[in-house]
């Protein structure tokens, strides 16, 4: 039997896993299998592992270790989440934007010849997802739909602090059957250009939209965001009853000063009827500040947070969790060294219980996850990011093992809270 390396299936959608077996091989043969991708910014990514092979001459990822590589131990999906960006010198997260679908290619090597090669197709949108620009009014966004039901409930998707649109939560909220809205506030078209007093009332005008639209749900609306996402998503939530539960990936129990420039970062994030809304100011102690300033390597941005809180508490800043019309599921990593999400997410259940709150309510926690819990098995080896408002680099906190963790259980139970 020639030699093989075998995929199955060879065409998957982001979040689910592949088996993969080696077949046709001598027994107890060294062999070291490579992966190699180009992310939609044209980064290579790659990863390898080393294996001896049974006394079949196979092997099978799911059961067998390798010897030595990029990972250790049993991980089926290992070959895929510790891919490193061969470019970076940074250890730079892997964060890309688009909904195209991304090649993964293999190769089995014994000696360092070539022996055998095979490829995955990951993606995002399944084929029967439609798209649809949404501009009107004065939104932004883009509307997918896994079918052209009348009255679908529909997701709302927000992004973070990078803002634009998040199509690749959206997009693949839509291939598992959800009609999704990608909203942009802001960093993108005639948006505002920083998050800065961002008018609650733009967020109306998407109620209105899908309202209107023949194919979704204005009174059935789940919505999920992502660190200041999350903050905005919880705001919203408790003061709109058209959204009916709440995903909150690394959340805020509070409003927040804006980003930006001087002027900005002493305003509110958030504005309705033209009046600011109460928030906390960001403040750094001096040493993080001369970090922020002066050095060049990656900033720890969760200790100015805690500080920040403990000199600049306002209550009103709160966020009024508890008149929130639905359930509940807040996610935080214990290692997220962006904020102190896992501080921040006890504080809403604290609230929430404090107020008898009689909805469906969880926090799932994470020992050695970061800032970035998400969809699994992307690359997950970098935990920098260069910021795409400020240009610093940012640790994102966790670890490979960690964030795998939380992202696997946590993205199979953000998909059953919202088939509810």
């Amino acid at each position: 039997m020639k030699e093989q390396i075998i995929i199955t299936p060879n065409s998957v959608l982001y979040g689910e896993k592949v088996s993969i077996e080696l077949k046709g091989f001598l027994a107890n043969q060294e062999l070291t299998i490579h992966t190699k991708m180009k992310d939609k910014q044209e980064q290579t990514w790659s990863a390898k592992a080393t294996f001896v092979t049974n006394e079949n001459g196979g092997l099978n990822l799911t059961k067998d270790a390798p010897i030595s590589g990029s990972y250790s131990g049993i991980e089926p999906m290992g070959l895929f989440v510790y891919m490193k960006n061969e470019e970076s010198q940074q250890n730079l997260a892997f964060w890309e934007k688009g909904v195209e679908s991304t090649i993964v290619q293999f190769s089995v090597t014994i000696n360092k010849q070539e022996v055998a090669t095979n490829s995955v197709e990951r993606y995002l949108l399944k084929p029967n997802v439609l798209q649809e620009e949404v501009i009107a009014n004065g939104l932004n966004g883009r509307l997918f739909l896994p079918h052209k039901e009348a009255n679908q409930k529909v997701i709302l998707c927000l992004s973070g602090s990078d803002g634009g649109l998040p199509n690749e939560m959206a997009g693949c909220f839509a291939s598992h059957g959800f009609a999704s809205l990608s909203l942009a506030y802001f960093s993108h078209g005639e948006l505002p250009k920083t998050l800065s007093e961002i008018p609650l009332e733009y967020f109306e005008k998407a109620f209105d939209f899908l309202e209107k639209h023949p194919h979704t749900d204005a009174k059935n609306i789940s919505i999920v965001g992502g660190s200041r996402g999350a903050e905005l998503a919880l705001l919203l939530a408790s003061k709109y009853s058209q959204i009916n539960s709440v995903v909150a990936y690394a959340p805020s129990h509070v409003l927040w000063s804006g980003l930006g420039d001087y002027k900005q970062i002493k305003r509110s994030s958030w504005s309705y009827e033209s009046k600011e809304l109460p928030f906390v100011q960001v403040k750094m102690p001096i040493l993080s500040l001369l970090k922020y300033f002066f050095s060049k390597k990656p900033i720890e941005f969760t200790s100015s947070f805690l500080y920040s809180l403990e000199k600049g508490f306002k209550e009103e800043a709160v966020i009024s969790v508890e008149n929130i019309k639905g359930d509940i599921l807040l996610i935080s990593g214990e290692d997220d060294q962006m904020w102190c999400s896992t501080l921040m997410a006890n504080k809403i259940i604290n609230r929430l219980k404090k107020h008898n709150f009689k909805y469906h309510y969880e926090h799932l926690q994470y020992k050695n996850a970061g800032h970035f819990i998400t969809i699994p098995y992307n690359p997950s080896t970098g935990k920098t990011i260069e910021h795409p408002q400020d240009k610093k680099l940012y640790q994102l906190g966790g670890t490979t093992v960690g964030d795998l963790h939380a992202s696997k259980e946590s993205w199979l139970r953000v998909l059953e809270f919202l088939k509810k």
